[in-house]
């Protein structure tokens, strides 16, 4: 049995909507809450991709262009809502960017010379030349250096529960989703889906503390995964 396809929104579902939110981030009301998520559960919101000659462009919910039909391809979630403001991993002559949508334009945040970018959240993990690095765009530039020889990779995504791990120079080392990492100096780290992090230095299993040193004491744990 096929599902039936949502209908598209409205102008005044869009307007209500937007309203339903701004009540809601002055003061949160159950009630209202329900409505605003009975609007974005029961209409379709999604981001579509669109074709001239053999380029392919982005359209919002209402058909409003979001990035011209200049792209060989991109890197979006299923039923991915995005805006202007948002940023898009965008594929150009082979190479991958991160492209920032804009209403009077558009520019490049990182340029299409990539062989990989994860979806992009604030951090992002990058791969150019079989080497992978780790980019903040909030700071604009990279925590760790394009050196690595590989990056653990979550269905597309560089942190899994709040955490990430890179491995340099044959050891690994961890970098939690608000930017703090350490050095690449762990032989193992044991993934989770909640709890401390838990790594090994030598032939000893233990905890990253909050000053980056390690601990066998797991109530120095600093790191944690966190659904």
């Amino acid at each position: 049995m096929t599902k039936d396809k949502k209908p598209k929104p409205t102008k005044a579902i869009y307007d209500e909507r937007i309203n339903l939110q701004q009540q809601l981030n002055v003061e949160w009301n159950d009630d209202l809450s329900d409505q605003h998520l009975n609007i974005l559960n029961n209409y379709d919101w999604t981001t579509s991709v669109f074709q001239e000659g053999d380029k392919y462009g982005l359209k919002m919910w209402d058909d409003t262009i979001l990035l011209p039909a200049i792209f060989d391809n991109f890197r979006t979630l299923t039923s991915e809502e995005l805006h202007f403001g948002d940023k898009v991993v965008a594929n150009l002559n082979g190479k991958e960017g991160v492209v920032l949508p804009k209403e009077n334009g558009w520019r490049w945040l990182l340029n299409s010379e990539f062989d990989y970018i994860t979806y992009p959240n604030d951090i992002v993990a990058v791969e150019k030349g079989e080497k992978w690095g780790i980019y903040c765009f909030n700071k604009t530039n990279y925590l760790i250096p394009i050196e690595c020889e590989e990056i653990t990779l979550h269905s597309g995504f560089l942190f899994m529960n709040g955490i990430g791990e890179f491995k340099k120079d044959g050891l690994w080392g961890i970098i939690s989703d608000s930017g703090e990492y350490t050095e690449a100096i762990y032989s193992e780290v044991e993934e989770d889906i909640e709890g401390p992090v838990k790594v090994k230095l030598g032939e000893k299993w233990g905890y990253v503390k909050e000053d980056l040193t390690f601990s066998e004491n797991e109530d120095d744990a600093y790191f944690w995964y966190s659904m």
